[in-house]
């Protein structure tokens, strides 16, 4: 089969046409082999390349959420020790979360309940369709936290730090019934 080679003196140089055409780039290998890589194959291999390095997508859990107290009561529930006082904890919880709320937005999440807040910051390890892994710093330790999707609708961040409130289940504020 020939080989077609763009039109000599074109001042505006190869078409993509002719450039699909040109011959495969050739590199020359130890031992005297020689590795061809054509134009397709190099634009195959950039946008491998390329989808590979690009950041894991956040964007299902950014946004303001506030606790659905009916889930995190039977996530309290579920999650009890024996001899735990349940009835008392839930009417506590009920009363501390109703004005909570959770923003999480590229590098922070912000919680805020009464009039305090609080921001950490995170960096994304990871994410998926219906998780996200997370890393923050508090207290000059390094925590690992995921937020995980329930249903599409509701997010439940869990850490690997003591005293969190992982049986918490949050839904997004501007989703409500």
């Amino acid at each position: 089969m020939p080989v077609i080679h763009p039109a000599e003196g074109r001042d505006q140089g190869p078409s993509a046409r002719s450039m699909l055409k040109r011959p495969p780039r050739a590199a020359h290998l130890p031992g005297g082999m020689t590795l061809k890589i054509s134009a397709a194959a190099t634009a195959l291999l950039t946008a491998i390349l390329a989808l590979g390095c690009a950041q894991p997508d956040m964007s299902r859990f950014l946004g303001e959420w506030q606790p659905d107290q009916e889930r995190s009561l039977a996530a309290i529930h579920e999650s009890a020790k024996p001899g735990m006082q349940i009835s008392r904890m839930g009417e506590l919880t009920q009363q501390m979360l109703e004005d909570a709320r959770m923003t999480v937005s590229r590098n922070e999440i912000v919680f805020s309940a009464a009039s305090q807040s609080r921001r950490i910051a995170y960096t994304l390890k990871s994410a998926s369709a219906d998780s996200a892994t997370i890393e923050v710093v508090r207290d000059g330790k390094a925590e690992e936290g995921t937020f995980t999707l329930i249903e599409g609708r509701y997010l439940r961040l869990t850490t690997s730090g003591e005293g969190d409130m992982d049986f918490l289940i949050w839904r997004r504020v501007d989703s409500e019934e």
